[in-house]
């Protein structure tokens, strides 16, 4: 949402911040880019990136778990999404001037991604505008997105 409305570019997808590059010398991206947020800070992504390293988890789920236990390898898997999005969430608060950013999806529910998130957001955050932007974990936690295509299909199907 941009000045209360609904931006989605002319194909839809305005917004679709998972595609930006945090890491030009990341991850190879299922889109076929390089470094994208989705391919370090995608719940399987980091449960790949944490079993390379000799981790058991199974899957996000499990990962958020053994952070919330302290394991040393899903803290780093953590932190290191934390990064990603700092860097992604500062780059879109530059770009669009925003004043709040709702972060969704299963690894806004883990504790473990927000302290490297913030602090990463605040180094990168720099200009005056950036610095007070508030960023929170959307209330609708995992659900969101289907949630929200639920109410656009019932706004396009269903009219009383």
């Amino acid at each position: 949402m941009l000045g209360g409305r609904l931006v989605d570019g002319s194909t839809g997808n305005a917004g679709h911040i998972g595609h930006v590059v945090v890491d030009p010398t990341g991850p190879v991206c299922p889109c076929g880019g390089r470094g994208c947020l989705e391919a370090i800070a995608r719940g399987p992504a980091l449960v790949e990136w944490a079993r390379a390293r000799g981790s058991q988890a199974v899957d996000g789920v499990e990962l958020g778990r053994l952070a919330a236990h302290g394991d040393s390898l899903a803290l780093q898997a953590f932190a290191r999404a934390g990064r990603a999005l700092g860097v992604g969430i500062a780059s879109a608060i530059h770009l669009l001037d925003v004043r709040v950013v709702a972060v969704g999806g299963g690894i806004s529910q883990v504790h473990a991604v927000w302290p490297t998130l913030r602090r990463t957001l605040a180094e990168h955050a720099a200009l005056s505008f950036a610095r007070d932007v508030r960023v929170e974990p959307a209330r609708l936690g995992q659900e969101a997105g289907l949630l929200g295509a639920a109410a656009l299909f019932h706004g396009l199907y269903w009219s009383p």
